[in-house]
């Protein structure tokens, strides 16, 4: 857990616009480790919600007969911010992130997605067999 922790603060520094950020159990919604630049930010909220967004996606394949299909992310956008939902490989986690949207920049954040997915996909690994 440490790892991850560890992962989601570098991710904080990094990522332009970062408020907040979790690793969540997909089946349950539960925030298993959480950074967030604002401490008034409830990120573990938005996360247990959001797993709807992705049972919801799953469900939306399923309808299509495309059952083999697995979600990637889920983009959501308001007018101030992003929020963002990607499994994790084939771990029972997600990660979800929450940045403002005036200060994200969409191409730094997908090429820091691509940089965590694997780092953060593999302490989630870890995390589980240990």
């Amino acid at each position: 857990m440490e790892k991850m922790q560890e992962l989601l603060n570098r991710m904080a520094m990094e990522f332009p616009g970062f408020l907040a950020g979790a690793i969540v159990d997909k089946h349950e919604g539960l925030t298993i480790v959480e950074s967030k630049l604002d401490e008034e930010f409830e990120i573990s909220i938005t996360a247990a919600y959001s797993v709807e967004l992705v049972r919801a996606q799953k469900r939306s394949l399923e309808a299509l007969g495309l059952e083999d299909e697995d979600p990637i992310d889920v983009f959501s956008f308001t007018k101030n911010y992003i929020f963002i939902s990607k499994p994790l490989g084939d771990t029972p986690f997600y990660l979800h992130l929450v940045l403002k949207r005036s200060k994200a920049v969409l191409g730094l954040v997908f090429a820091f997605l691509k940089k965590y997915d694997r780092l953060l996909t593999e302490a989630a690994r870890e995390w589980q067999e240990a």
